[in-house]
């Protein structure tokens, strides 16, 4: 993919800046996407208790219980939007990664 770039023209900057922003898309979608469904799990879990504690419960309750809380799926989009920009940046920056 990198010598056919090349090949076409684009510069090494180019080249570099197409890698961060597909990588930033794809860190992006990955990261909605896995904190929707881990949302959508947890609602689930709550209302429906899809996993349970065991069979020999003696507990008042007989599945896990589970809370969402805004503030940390927050934190944890910003932690995983930023390790993947941060590791795409890195990558294209690397100079091993252009042998052309």
């Amino acid at each position: 993919d990198i010598q056919l770039l090349y090949s076409l023209g684009l510069s090494r900057l180019k080249i570099q800046t197409i890698f961060i922003i597909i990588g930033t898309k794809i860190t992006a979608l990955g990261c909605f996407l896995g904190c929707f469904l881990g949302v959508v799990f947890c609602f689930l879990q709550d209302q429906l208790g899809l996993i349970k504690l065991g069979e020999n419960n003696t507990l008042l309750i007989d599945a896990y219980p589970i809370k969402i809380n805004g503030p940390d799926i927050i934190t944890i989009i910003f932690i995983v939007f930023f390790l993947g920009v941060f590791t795409s940046y890195l990558v294209a920056k690397n100079n091993k990664f252009y042998h052309f």
